[in-house]
């Protein structure tokens, strides 16, 4: 099996999709790990919403400009003077759908604080690490799994050593505890 990494749950393989599911029990043998979604993280995505919008009108402003400016200059309009254009735009839509997430983060919020289990965090069994982040799943075979560097989960995928970080904060347990599960199950205690 290789890394799989996806937003999509129906390209998981099924075990994996029970495990994230939360109508599902957790099967024999799993350990999972829950993120704890805090409002304090819904108010920094907000403010580096704001922050990347503002950088992307910036941007895009001054595409404007250029793109209008270049067309009646005498060598005229190249493809390059719409680039400024297309990142702050690119830039807009980013942050137009991590202000929109708010929504979604903030019902998950509501959900912990009344005891309800959510399936976002580090799920390990016999072998597979599963990570299922806001963003997308990570399912990592134990094969593929190259440690930990810091908070830092590595493994390899197409020959190349990826990365990706540990949540924040935890609900039950603290990071250490998460770390040293993970250490434990990787056979590198």
């Amino acid at each position: 099996m290789q890394v799989i990494i996806t937003t999509l749950p129906e390209k998981l393989p099924e075990d994996v999709r029970a495990m994230i599911d939360e109508n599902q029990p957790l099967a024999a043998g799993t350990r999972f790990f829950e993120e704890r979604f805090t409002t304090g993280g819904s108010a920094r995505n907000l403010l580096l919403g704001i922050g990347i919008g503002l950088l992307g009108i910036i941007v895009a402003l001054s595409g404007v400009y250029l793109v209008f400016d270049s067309g009646t200059s005498p060598r005229g309009l190249e493809s390059y003077d719409f680039l400024p254009l297309v990142v702050g735009l690119v830039l807009i839509f980013g942050a137009y759908l991590l202000i929109a997430s708010l929504g979604g983060r903030q019902a998950l919020i509501r959900a912990q604080k009344t005891g309800q289990r959510t399936r976002y965090g580090i799920f390990l069994n016999a072998e597979l690490l599963v990570s299922r982040s806001w963003f997308d799943t990570t399912v990592i075979p134990r094969p593929l799994f190259k440690g930990l560097a810091g908070r830092a989960i590595q493994y390899d995928h197409d020959g190349q050593v990826k990365s990706f970080n540990l949540p924040g904060t935890f609900v039950d347990v603290d990071g250490a505890q998460v770390e040293a599960a993970i250490r434990a199950w990787s056979g590198r205690a």
